[in-house]
């Protein structure tokens, strides 16, 4: 472009400052490796471009090593060292982020052997991990069974930075941890490692070794033959999100080892990498922990597994809980259904008492929610949002919800027949919060693959409003009886009776699909609109309501 047009070119009279924050601008969360390489691409637009790149550290904050078997520096056998220390110079005094990732690849689950010249490489690499000089804001080293050699160079280099954070350096002049002022860690947590003592002083101090951590990220394998259980305990009161990976061992253990010493924690992601995992596999495991756990500050929960998503919160308790998300590792093929068991049911009525969002859209197609999923759900006061995979909404909608609707009835009535006798029994109304999906703003089904009824809908919706209507007015009619009396006490106040409004609030229903889904239902229901009264007048009436049904693809 400098070469056609210099004169029209903006590149031409940018200065390099500039053009580094343009670059830093546009520059994505660290060690996205994807986005990296479209940076590198950036930075590859021209002469003037590629050196403001080199001329702006923070550019260069991250570095990932990546471990597979089509990896250049993994075949020759040998660690990239010059690239890495061009790469610290660019970076300057920037704290740096440090990602080792072990590809192992599909067709090689159990990974590949180390090649000989990285055995000795790998502990000189780590050594850059804990160089006095260099300051560390995110270190990630990942964890693959069959890898010894990268383990136990690990184990070396924690050593060697907890005996800097302890001032217990050789030569006895310590130093300043490289790890003192860490935002985000990874480490592995397996049984060979907390048999050593200085592991486990070092994950049960954590907020003294590395006091800034916000987001950690633990890889937990189980127990030895020897131990029934792991005995140590990662504990740190300001991290807030927590990545857990673990395989071979039991859902209770693990929340012992990663999540009970972090009492300020707010996000909690778990990948379950075992195939099946449930009480039978790990029986020794389950006798020597509670029934259940619970942390009190938990607000996100997000499971992925390789086999069943639910089946870890069968063990959990979460009364603070406000989104949780489900899904599948890999969507499952013919063979692959499950159906929603007490696992989720109970976890529901447990802690889904502050729960906004519900997220089971990627449990995949052939995981339907059904009558069970959706009473549980409506048992959710405040929900917000929804997402799952439903072949029969309307079906739930209308029929599912019909005992719900009733028992909600029931008890208002009970409620102003007790106001109005002067008795202060259990039975009370609640609002718009006491009626099935009250809160509701968002539903989101993936699946639904046969014509959508908007008759259904409509009436399911009118049946709703009418509720919160006549909640309303039941409310207003046992405030008035206790103004009344309050009054005739001598306890009335000035102001005037408050009048509660039922309110109409936005309600969108999305129907997701693949391969011309959304356009294929949108022209059918512009054909439906035009040629049936009735069905545009269903249409007419979810629109008053605020309801609108929309189209989208996956």
């Amino acid at each position: 472009m400098l070469e056609r047009e210099p004169a029209l070119s903006p590149l031409q009279g940018f200065p390099q400052e500039l053009l580094g924050e343009v670059l830093t601008a546009c520059l994505p969360p660290i060690l996205d490796h994807h986005a990296r390489r479209q940076f590198l691409i950036l930075r590859s637009v021209c002469r003037e471009w590629r050196q403001a790149a080199f001329g702006t550290h923070v550019l260069w904050a991250g570095i990932i090593f990546r471990m597979h078997e089509k990896a250049e520096w993994t075949k020759e056998g040998r660690i990239p060292w010059q690239a890495i220390r061009s790469w610290f110079d660019r970076a300057g005094a920037t704290p740096l982020h440090f990602e080792l990732v072990f590809d192992v690849g599909r067709d090689n689950p159990r990974g590949m052997p180390v090649p000989e010249g990285l055995e000795e490489d790998l502990p000189k690499l780590y050594g850059l991990l804990r160089e006095e000089g260099r300051e560390w804001r995110g270190v990630c080293v990942g964890y693959v069974p069959s890898f010894g050699a990268p383990l136990e160079s690990f184990r070396g280099m924690l050593e060697g930075n907890l005996a800097l954070s302890a001032g217990e350096g050789r030569g006895g002049g310590g130093g300043k941890s490289a790890w003192r002022d860490l935002r985000t860690l990874g480490v592995p947590v397996t049984s060979d490692l907390v048999r050593s003592p200085g592991f486990v002083s070092w994950i049960g101090n954590l907020g003294r070794y590395s006091p800034r951590l916000e987001d950690l990220e633990l890889f937990v394998t189980g127990p030895s033959k020897r131990s029934k259980t792991i005995k140590a305990r990662v504990e740190h009161p300001d991290v807030t999100r927590l990545t857990l990976t673990f395989q071979s061992i039991s859902v209770l253990n693990v929340m012992d080892v990663a999540v009970c010493g972090l009492s300020n924690l707010k996000r909690l992601e778990l990948l379950c990498r075992d195939r099946f995992s449930d009480t039978r596999k790990y029986p020794e495991q389950y006798e020597l922990h509670p029934r259940f756990f619970m942390h009190e500050r938990i607000e996100e929960l997000v499971v992925v597994s390789s086999s069943d998503p639910y089946y870890p919160l069968e063990f959990l308790t979460l009364p603070s809980l406000r989104s949780l998300t489900c899904r599948w590792k890999e969507i499952p093929g013919k063979g692959g259904v499950i159906s929603p068991d007490r696992s989720i049911l109970a976890f529901l009525l447990r802690s889904g008492a502050e729960l906004r969002e519900v997220d089971l859209g990627e449990m995949g197609p052939l995981v339907d929610a059904g009558p069970e999923v959706w009473c549980a759900l409506a048992e959710c006061t405040r929900l917000r949002r929804v997402v799952l995979s439903s072949w029969t909404l309307e079906r739930q909608l209308e029929a599912r919800f019909r005992e719900a609707f009733l028992k909600y009835w029931s008890r208002v009535g009970s409620a102003v027949c007790e106001g109005g006798s002067g008795r202060s029994g259990p039975g009370r109304v609640e609002g718009e919060e006491g009626l099935p999906f009250a809160a509701i703003r968002e539903i989101v089904v993936y699946g639904h693959l046969d014509k959508v009824d908007l008759k259904a809908i409509a009436r399911y919706f009118l049946r709703r409003q009418s509720l919160i209507e006549q909640s309303s007015t039941s409310k207003q009619v046992k405030e008035r009886l206790d103004y009344e009396r309050q009054s005739s006490s001598g306890d009335g106040g000035q102001e005037g009776l408050p009048r509660v409004q039922s309110r109409k609030e936005e309600i969108v229903i999305k129907f997701r699909g693949r391969d011309g889904y959304a356009l294929e239902k949108t022209e059918e229901m512009r054909r439906d609109l035009e040629s049936n009264l009735e069905y545009a007048k269903a249409f007419g009436v979810l629109d008053g309501l605020g309801v609108r049904v929309v189209f989208e693809e996956a």
